[in-house]
């Protein structure tokens, strides 16, 4: 049994969320912005991000600071620059105490982050103000009834290998040491992580840290939230009254439908992952970590809790509940080794990496404004390649703004004018470049193939060679994304190729990371029964059926199933 099946439409790309966060490094000082004052029939304000102007006169000229995992372009004080890297750094050594870096999503990229003075922050264009009556300035000023337009001070956007930030700063305010990482900063890294973690360990991890209290050598939680004052209450008078503990099995479970048992579930979440933390008993915290790496990849189960804890589920359950009225009474303080924050050199921003930095940010903004309000889109269009062009010609060969460039393009739908620019970057292998970039390059390639293939049949192994060069290279940084594994296994299906052991080793931990992702599936389905493993092919199929459901792709993984079931049900071949 061989197949050369297609599914019927290629699943959407991960997700490019370019839908924006507030700053997800919380600068408790820039973050309040100020009252709208709109009347109480008035629309809500239309909220854009910023228009950066190039040449603005007597404005700061941009300079340029890196840190570990951080890249900083500023139009502010140096000093101010410096500092911003230097708490970041500080912050990321205390948050990988309590939350390693091997739960949280990575990058290869650094984390970028654009800062401007409060005095010159940029505004919207006057034309866009003007055309809804309103200000970014004087929101009082708008007529009565009218929709305002107001930029956003501070915003998160991502791609799916790079986060970038806009802060603006206000020079008589800030305060390095009160910069925190946003709550939101939290939770968004812990479920971008691959494999996903268990759910339980998502909502405690969460739920702590976004109380959680950064020093510059601790890190603190309050006491823990009850449910209700009453039943804090009950439980600080009566240390022998009933506990509310569910189930191991449940808190490791999926999360509840109902909305009274899901604050619960949370709720025992965010204890356990207390109990964990507590310093008291140190080796908890990596019992915690072993625990939830394998139960990403295997599973929970009482077997597993034992291996890590030393404690199965009835146990740990125990231990839980006579750890309740302590933590309603009582604060965590960890004190993380830390080690010295190297010094930072800030310098006068160089036209690549103005281009680069401002490119990039300005292609995520176009992709925040069609989706909220694409009537605006064309002048962040516009103002983005006006960024770029300016760039290429000042530095034409410079791999970062040809990579930005060419993800304008193939956001923009105009993959041809990206290609070339792709290809350039792709002959340089000893440039650094981002995973993305690489998977739009082969999947070109796929694509350039395919329509040969379509005349002559399927892919050789030198037109499948030509676009898996792209994709070992995507695959080799971080993130792994899920679109190069899931390409990798259609270029295999498609072609003539006999898989080797570190291939299929490859497409099993594809799997591990990205469990429900539908092409990725099909294509190793597809391939498990071109090797006539027809049991693991099934497997596959029967989870495509279930991930795929009310897709148009649902259909499919029906068919081969079926397909399968019959090979399986056939006599052998000669009996």
């Amino acid at each position: 049994m061989k197949l050369r099946s297609d599914l019927p439409t290629r699943e959407p790309r991960q997700a490019r969320s370019a839908a924006g966060r507030r700053l997800r490094w919380a600068l408790p000082l820039l973050l309040a912005a100020a009252p709208l004052g709109f009347a109480a029939d008035a629309q809500p304000p239309i909220e854009l991000p910023p228009m950066i102007v190039s040449d603005v006169t007597g404005a700061r000229p941009w300079h340029y600071a890196s840190g570990p995992g951080i890249e900083v372009l500023a139009r502010c004080d140096d000093d101010l620059a410096a500092d911003f890297i230097r708490r970041n750094e500080r912050l990321t050594q205390l948050l990988e105490y309590v939350l390693p870096a091997r739960f949280r999503f990575r990058t290869t990229a650094p984390r970028i982050a654009i800062l401007v003075e409060s005095a010159g922050s940029p505004s919207l264009s006057q034309g866009l103000v003007e055309q809804f009556g309103g200000t970014d300035r004087k929101p009082d000023a708008a007529p009565a009834g009218a929709t305002a337009v107001r930029i956003l001070p501070n915003l998160e956007l991502n791609d799916v290998d790079v986060d970038m930030v806009f802060g603006v700063i206000d020079p008589r305010t800030f305060n390095a040491d009160r910069l925190v990482f946003a709550p939101e900063h939290i939770r968004y890294a812990i479920e971008r992580r691959v494999p996903p973690l268990p759910a339980w360990f998502v909502e405690g991890l969460s739920r702590l840290l976004t109380q959680a209290e950064f020093t510059d050598d601790e890190v603190r939680f309050p006491e823990f939230p009850c449910a209700s004052p009453e039943e804090a209450a009950r439980l600080g008078a009566d240390p022998d009254a009933p506990r509310p503990i569910g189930s191991l099995v449940d808190l490791f479970g999926a999360p509840p439908a109902d909305p009274a048992a899901l604050a619960h579930w949370q709720a025992e979440a965010e204890l356990f992952a207390r109990w964990c933390l507590e310093p008291g008993a140190p080796d908890r915290r990596p019992a915690l970590w072993r625990f939830a790496d394998a139960a990403s990849r295997v599973g929970p189960s009482d077997a597993l809790a034992r291996e890590c804890f030393q404690l199965g589920y009835a146990g740990l359950r125990d231990r839980l509940s006579d750890y309740l009225p302590e933590a309603i009474d009582h604060r965590i303080v960890l004190r993380p080794p830390v080690t010295r924050v190297p010094d930072v050199a800030v310098s006068t921003a160089t036209y690549a990496q103005i281009g680069r930095i401002r490119g990039e940010w300005e292609r995520l903004e176009i992709r925040f404004v069609q989706t909220r309000h694409p009537e605006f889109a064309p002048q962040y269009i516009q103002m983005a390649r006006d960024t770029l062009r300016r760039a290429r010609e000042r530095v034409p060969t410079d791999t970062g703004v040809r990579v930005a460039t060419a993800l304008l393009d193939c956001d923009l739908g105009q993959r041809a004018a990206a290609r070339p620019l792709l290809e350039a970057v792709f002959a340089n292998p000893d440039e650094l470049v981002r995973p993305r970039a690489y998977v739009e390059l082969a999947r070109m390639r796929l694509d350039d193939a395919l329509a040969v293939a379509r005349v002559h049949g399927e892919l050789s192994r030198a037109q499948a060679a030509v676009a898996l060069q792209a994709l070992q290279r995507a695959i080799s940084e971080l993130p792994p994304l899920a679109e190069a594994y899931a390409l990798t296994a259609e270029i295999w299906a498609r072609s003539d190729a006999v898989l080797s052991d570190p291939q299929l080793a490859l497409l099993s931990r594809a799997l591990e990371e990205y469990p429900t992702n539908i092409r990725l599936l099909y294509y190793t389905a597809v391939l498990q029964v071109n090797r006539k493993d027809y049991d693991r092919a099934l497997d596959l199929v029967r989870r495509g059926v279930a991930a795929a459901q009310g897709t148009p792709a649902q259909a499919q993984f029906v068919a081969l199933r079926d397909a399968l079931l019959k090979v399986r049900a056939s006599p052998p071949a000669g009996k």
